[in-house]
């Protein structure tokens, strides 16, 4: 009988957060320029286990990937004319996330949301979403 037991794991792939920058030769103009690379970071974490506390760094603390690849989350804009995508649903955990560059929040049902003298509690997946919305729009 065997010592220790083999473990098959299963593996994600997750696109990096910042792309390396390679340096090689245009085929059309015979010089050397910078092209961006995609590398993607391998994990062992499921999509239905991911959260913001387990997004992977680097040494220093910054974040390797986008806390959006890492959930899942797929993106929307709050109106047709804009041109940046501030909320969407995750499918890691199912909650609606409002964003902007300052700040991040998700909301889900049976959540608790103050809003100026109210509070009140997330019955739907329509009311989540409708949060994430506000949110958005608040910290932007």
């Amino acid at each position: 009988m065997p010592k220790f037991k083999e473990y098959v794991e299963k593996t994600w792939t997750v696109k990096k957060k910042h792309p390396k920058k390679v340096k090689e030769l245009n085929p059309e103009t015979l010089r050397n320029k910078t092209y961006r690379r995609t590398d993607y970071v391998t994990t062992t974490v499921s999509p239905d286990k991911r959260s913001f506390k387990n997004i992977p760094k680097y040494a220093d603390g910054r974040d390797k990937v986008d806390f959006k690849d890492w959930l899942g989350i797929k993106a929307e804009k709050r109106k047709p004319e804009h041109s940046v995508a501030t909320f969407g649903k995750a499918e890691a955990d199912g909650k609606w996330y409002g964003w902007s560059h300052r700040a991040v929040n998700g909301f889900g049902v049976g959540d608790i949301v103050k809003t100026g003298d109210k509070e009140y509690t997330i019955k739907t997946d329509d009311e989540a979403r409708q949060a994430a919305m506000d949110f958005a729009e608040e910290v932007s």
